[in-house]
């Protein structure tokens, strides 16, 4: 039968998981999600590698990820590498949200963090040194007014001077306004952020000179410590962010990243070359308005803030045209026609796919059809935190009945809850009707569904 060569690679395939288990776990193998948990309980940093023995990228990597753990056993902090067949435990699959294979990811006690760098042995220590030396102490006024000036936006957190820098200044208590396990906590906290946000420069300090330097230049008079500053170079106007929550919530990095993400980016983003990277990586859903560059409405920014400060950590809010080629790219992503001048403005709102491949492509999008205005925009997102709106899809009609004779026919409204249904299984042929390679292989195809009846 044609298609028994079908039916035995899955079987040989499925079975091959349970034998390619013992391969490659010398030192560093975790053979079960309780081994998993409890190392990265454990341990301050560790590089986990979710990997699938069957799969060709994953077998790539675990040579270069194993030199990198023999050579990254004498870092300073100490690091750890553990692998894990993902594929084989479900557990760790669903605790850890791993849809695709390999999957890296950096756990700094306990909290896990997207590992962003290359897949060879030299770029993952070039990386996880970088990851591990992200804030920069500040010292002097001197090296204040440089870490300011920064083009990109930059996080301070300040710290009650230390015993040195009181010496000699009748200041130095009046900054401190809680001190001691709080402050722990905060520089842990802070760590984990700065390392959640490469695109942005993050310092300390625990200078009082330091401290009364951005009191006096930033018109900062009731500045103490601890506390927390972002400098915000693109926000004309509002170039200063002072954290202005209960100090007790420093100790939170949620609460630093939701502060942080308030303000690293401009509050309408425009969508550049330059600007698509930060963009994406992000990592909040994004509001996109894209306009004819003829048809401009110089009030749309402004409606556009006052939207991105209602939702100023929940959403990201990107302004573009249709005539550039990025510009292009994205709309059509977005299900839209750049030539289609009837359509525009344009405006959708997108999540993404923060995982390995798919990092620069939007998973979710939901369409916007009203006056482009502070008030049903804001509806507009509203609702999408809600939960209450349908995705849009490019797609064809679902057809009455999608499954015959075992064969289940999937369009782009239906594949979500049709191949995505976590009850069951599936194996999708993705074709093209003028595919010479896919008519013949229809027959086959068809063969082998019928075995499902």
């Amino acid at each position: 039968m044609a298609a028994l060569p079908i039916v035995s690679f899955l079987q040989n395939e499925l079975a091959d998981c349970t034998k390619e288990e013992q391969v490659g776990r010398e030192g560093i193998g975790l053979k079960s999600f309780e081994a998993l948990e409890t190392t990265v309980g454990a341990e301050e940093h560790v590089l986990v590698l979710f990997y699938a023995p069957w799969c060709f990228w994953s077998r790539q990597l675990l040579p270069e990820f194993q030199e990198a753990a023999q050579r990254l056993r004498h870092h300073d902090p100490p690091v750890h590498l553990v692998k894990i067949d993902a594929s084989a435990d479900s557990h760790a699959q669903d605790k850890y949200e791993i849809s695709e294979f390999p999957t890296l990811r950096f756990f700094v006690d306990g909290i896990g963090h997207e590992y962003q760098g290359g897949r060879t042995a030299a770029k993952i220590i070039q990386w996880v040194n970088a990851y591990l030396d992200r804030e920069i102490e500040i010292k002097t006024p001197e090296q204040a007014e440089d870490f300011v000036h920064h083009r990109v936006a930059s996080a301070l957190a300040i710290f009650s001077p230390s015993s040195s820098s009181k010496k000699g200044t009748g200041e130095a208590s009046e900054l401190t306004e809680m001190g001691g396990e709080t402050e722990g906590l905060f520089k842990k906290a802070f760590k984990h952020s700065a390392q959640r946000h490469s695109e942005m420069h993050f310092g300390i300090t625990e200078s009082a000179s330091v401290i009364e330097y951005i009191r006096s230049t930033r018109g900062l008079k009731e500045l103490k410590a601890p506390s927390l500053v972002v400098f915000k170079p693109h926000d004309e106007g509002r170039e200063v962010a002072v954290w202005n929550e209960p100090v007790k919530a420093l100790a939170d990095y949620k609460s630093i990243d939701k502060f942080v993400l308030s303000h690293k980016l401009p509050r309408v983003v425009s969508l550049t070359p330059d600007t698509a990277e930060n963009i994406f990586e992000d990592g909040r859903p994004v509001l996109a308005v894209f306009e004819k560059e003829k048809d401009r409405d110089p009030q749309i920014e402004a409606e556009l803030k006052a939207v991105a400060d209602s939702f100023p950590s929940e959403i990201l809010v990107i302004l573009g045209g249709s005539s550039h080629q990025h510009e292009k790219r994205l709309i059509g992503m977005l299900g839209g026609d750049p030539d289609d001048e009837e359509k525009f403005p344009l405006v959708r709102l997108f999540t993404k796919n923060a995982a390995g491949s798919s990092h620069f492509h939007p998973t979710l999008k939901f369409d916007f059809k009203g006056p482009l205005r502070r008030s049903p925009l804001g509806k507009f997102v509203s609702d999408f935190l809600g939960d209450k709106l349908q995705p849009f899809y490019m797609s064809e009609d679902a057809p009455e009945d999608h499954t015959q004779g075992g064969l289940t026919t999937v369009v782009g409204s239906t594949f979500s809850s049709l191949v995505r249904d976590p009850s069951k299984d599936a194996i999708v042929e993705f074709f093209a009707p003028w595919c010479g390679h896919c008519r013949k292989l229809e027959p086959v195809w068809r063969e082998v569904s019928a075995l499902n009846e």
